[in-house]
């Protein structure tokens, strides 16, 4: 059954008139730990059985000493939602979900056992204790004040709150990866669009490294381009803060071959075309959704039960990772669907404000903040896109960096790409990058000339 809670029923929401500068009170940040978990979900499972109650204590292992595996590979699906059995299953459904099952005839989603699997370290709890009463947002919802890493807002009263922490969500101190993104068009046909090796950092989630003034950064991504053959060599680097007011927005750079330079990139955001993908998705539709919220109105829906791709480990570190790129969709036997508690959010494109899309609407995973489905409109109202989260938490380090990779179906052109990670590091198992190198000057350095 479709459950969308209301939020003038939802207890902890009684503070909306509060407007955005609002935290919660002592009283409802008691429930954190009890009723609700540390990071803000219901801590009990669902009246059906479809959801268990959530634990800490979540026993996960890998083969492997360094790289995330697959500790499901014997679980078996419960059942599968065709086009001929999925209104039996409507309540729980994306729109973009929908739109796959009716237009796909070979199309399916296979339905597992539902695992809570997303659990923190002890500083993310008491971080997130200290924000549900101390952070507010402030300069028009586009800055984080008296915020500490972790979630900053674990009880939610409108929609920017609940999207700034999909923004802030605990992905690890670290991490590295070779990334490929494979595209395939309408005809069926599929190219790799690029190959990247991917390096992230997070300062404000890793205190104890020498940071300089980018110690208040929220994160560093640096993509260096392996292929194809006219990309290889080009780097790009974004800066990213938890303060997007007053131009403080993001910083990117570029390097290019070709011109054997580095540039300062600020169409690195929004709604610019990403060339990895071959354009098929926008900057800002990478992990489902990033960067500044600026250019949106925010409303947070309500709470519903939804078929979420969860767990997916079997998209981490695939051996052959293009023969799961099938004809009009990505295959079915590599995604793991499990029912979870998402908050709904909806995107309306501010008046006098630009962008490819009119409407966005987010699902969000209760447990780890984590936006893991949405559906994107076009500006005639038409249901354009749909993109997913092969989310897997990285179970190695308690983090909720997604090591499965992210899929895009564009509904009109018939077209989909499939980002999927080939080795997947964890934070403790190797060390991070010296600070330097998330620099415009070591792009120049290590560009190729």
């Amino acid at each position: 059954m479709l459950k969308i809670i209301s939020l003038l029923r939802w207890p902890l929401l009684l503070v909306i008139s509060h407007g955005l500068n609002a935290a919660v009170s002592e009283q409802q940040a008691e429930q954190l730990g009890s009723t609700l978990t540390p990071l803000g979900a219901e801590t009990s499972g669902n009246a059906s059985g479809t959801i268990p109650a959530w634990s800490p204590n979540v026993e996960l292992s890998s083969s492997d000493p360094i790289y995330i595996t697959n500790p499901l590979n014997d679980e078996q699906a419960l059942f599968d939602i065709t086009r001929d059995n999925m209104d039996d299953y409507s309540a729980l459904l994306s729109q973009g979900s929908k739109a796959l099952l009716q237009d796909k005839e070979d199309y399916r989603m296979s339905v597992y056992p539902t695992l809570r699997t997303a659990v923190a370290p002890q500083f993310i709890y008491d971080n997130t204790r200290h924000n549900a009463t101390h952070t507010r947002l402030t300069n028009d919802g586009l800055t984080l004040e008296n915020w500490q890493p972790g979630v900053p807002f674990p009880i939610p009263q409108n929609g920017l709150e609940a999207i700034w922490n999909h923004l802030t969500r605990w992905s690890g101190s670290h991490s590295e990866y070779t990334s490929t993104v494979y595209f395939s068009s309408s005809n069926g046909k599929v190219i790799q669009s690029s190959t990247q090796f991917i390096s992230f950092a997070s300062p404000v989630y890793s205190p104890d490294r020498d940071w300089g003034k980018g110690a208040n950064e929220l994160f560093l991504l640096r993509a260096n381009f392996l292929a194809p053959p006219r990309r290889a060599g080009e780097i790009i680097l974004v800066r990213e803060p938890y303060d997007f007011s007053k131009a403080q927005g993001r910083k990117a750079w570029q390097y290019l071959t070709g011109q054997r330079r580095v540039r300062m990139a600020p169409s690195i955001a929004f709604d610019t075309p990403a060339p990895a993908s071959s354009g098929n998705n926008t900057y800002d539709d990478s992990n489902i959704f990033n960067g500044s919220p600026e250019r949106f109105d925010w409303q947070l829906v309500g709470k519903q039960e939804c078929l979420t791709p969860y767990n997916n480990w079997r998209t981490t570190n695939v051996d052959k990772p293009k023969a799961l790129i099938t004809p009009g969709h990505f295959n079915p036997d590599a995604v793991r669907w499990e029912i979870h508690r998402c908050w709904v959010v909806e995107a309306t494109l501010k008046e006098g404000l630009r962008h490819v899309y009119s409407k966005r609407r987010y699902y969000i995973d209760e447990d780890s903040w984590v936006a893991l489905m949405g559906d994107l409109y076009d500006n005639r109202g038409n249901l354009w896109r749909t993109n997913f989260a092969l989310f897997a938490p990285n179970y190695m380090d308690k983090s909720f960096a997604s090591s499965g990779g992210i899929a895009m179906y564009d509904l009109l052109q018939k077209s989909y790409h499939v980002s999927l990670p080939h080795a997947m590091t964890t934070t403790s198992r190797k060390k991070p990058k010296k600070s330097r190198y998330y620099t415009a000057s070591s792009l120049k350095r290590s560009g190729v000339r």
